[in-house]
């Protein structure tokens, strides 16, 4: 292969801003995985409560403490105002003098001190609710499903808070679900970094085409193959590094590990390449060729994702998605992040892809050749 030719085509790879922005933008992504995968975000479903100073005991302060955070305001209309903040998901907590509250009920923006259905607040002479033996919740209307549930079942959990000491009450973790939204965004950007090599090899291509390079490489001392090879080495390479990268920033894996996902890579990055010059023979035009770009990158994106949340693994309709080189890409990566299982039969059905692929280019090229041959 000519080095001075390849070095041409990295040149004008580097000239076109869509090519660098699609090498890029999976490495920033990562970036940005790796930087917010340290972060908890088990305080966001927390319930928060709003309580008056001096209005709840401390035995019940410290009962709400243990369902959520709990913030003092010093007037009944600080507190109002927080919990009509359409910002916030705070659940208003006062004392209940009567101590038959059932449920949560709702305030409306300027009714200090009224609960909207027309009950008010109970409070003394200076204006500051009166002590009861329970507690009652007020909110918004706006807020989540969860938190009204919680607001409306509050007053009854405290109220039977005796009944549930005699039990013995654990929480267990569940990372899983945040661990499993963490490897899901993982594998997405680095599927999508794999499958970038199309883009840079039918933007190349039909950039030559518009300016008319295709036709002055068709008198060069060059053969099909050769220049077949070179399309496909400019996509392979922008892929498969682009793709490294963006494994490196993203995962840490064992040494044992390391041999299965270059496979992944570089099989992955090698399909990807012979898409973009399918993609380069079909269009006829700059923007056409962009729009089957867009198509292709949603085709090997959406079913990999649908088939793994929706299907099981062992059903047919599972089975049936490995047509796409995508699915075994996206699959095989879930196994090596999740550590189950051997990456066997996706290597072997990207393998499988990679000839078939590249049989089709072949055939349709000489289909092409023989089609030009026959004309007179």
């Amino acid at each position: 292969m000519n080095r001075t030719a390849l070095n041409y085509q990295m040149k004008s790879i580097r000239r076109d801003k869509l090519c660098i922005l699609t090498f890029l933008l999976p490495i920033l992504v990562g970036l940005a995985l790796n930087l917010l995968s340290d972060l908890n975000f088990s305080a966001a479903a927390e319930s928060a409560f709003g309580i008056l100073k001096n209005d709840l005991s401390a035995e019940t302060v410290s009962w709400l403490r243990q369902y959520g955070s709990v913030t003092e305001y010093n007037t009944l209309e600080q507190l109002e105002a927080a919990v009509i903040e359409p910002s916030t998901q705070v659940i208003g907590i006062l004392s209940d003098a009567s101590g038959s509250m059932s449920g949560a009920s709702e305030i409306q923006a300027g009714d200090s001190g009224i609960l909207s259905g027309g009950s008010s607040i109970p409070s003394d002479s200076s204006g500051i609710p009166s002590s009861g033996s329970g507690i009652r919740a007020f909110r918004s209307g706006d807020e989540t499903t969860r938190i009204a549930a919680s607001a409306d079942l509050l007053p009854a959990l405290y109220a039977d808070r005796g009944l549930m000491s005699q039990y013995k009450i654990e929480m267990f973790p569940s990372p899983a679900d945040g661990e499993m939204m963490k490897h899901l965004l993982i594998v997405i950007t680095m599927v999508t970094a794999m499958f970038m090599g199309c883009t840079f090899n039918a933007m190349s291509i039909i950039s030559e085409k518009e300016d008319g390079i295709l036709y002055i490489n068709e008198i060069l001392p060059m053969t099909k193959a050769q220049y077949a090879l070179q399309k496909i080495m400019v996509g392979f390479l922008g892929g498969t590094i682009s793709t490294v990268l963006t494994a490196l920033i993203c995962i840490r894996l064992r040494a044992a590990q390391l041999l299965p996902l270059l496979l992944l890579i570089v099989l992955s990055a090698f399909i990807a390449a012979l898409t973009g010059l399918f993609i380069a023979k079909f269009s006829e035009s700059l923007m056409v060729g962009i729009v089957y770009i867009k198509l292709v990158m949603i085709l090997f994106l959406a079913p990999p994702i649908l088939f793994y949340l929706l299907f099981p693994a062992g059903g047919v309709l599972h089975t049936l998605s490995y047509l796409l080189p995508s699915s075994a890409t996206f699959y095989g990566l879930m196994k090596l992040l999740n550590g189950s299982g051997g990456l066997g039969k996706e290597v072997a059905v990207l393998a499988v892809h990679c000839v078939v692929w590249f049989l089709l280019y072949v055939c349709m090229s000489l289909r092409r050749c023989g089609s030009r041959a026959a004309r007179p």
